[in-house]
């Protein structure tokens, strides 16, 4: 598939095409894999402390 130079992301650039109906959806496929991102999250600095809330009850919402 051909793209405009506007849109295109480069030769270099897989990318995963999807169709659902008449949407064409054109997603760069990721070079990592989860086990990478699991990584990369673990190495990120941990905060000094969690701030803990209380218990919050959403009213309801009639139609939802």
């Amino acid at each position: 598939m051909r793209l405009p130079k506007e849109v295109a992301y480069g030769r270099e650039i897989d990318v995963t095409i999807s169709r659902t109906g008449d949407v064409i959806t054109i997603v760069p496929k990721g070079k990592k894999s989860l086990k990478d991102m699991i990584g990369k999250l673990r190495s990120l600095p941990r905060p000094d402390y969690v701030e803990e809330r209380e218990p919050f009850e959403a009213p309801d919402r009639p139609g939802l």
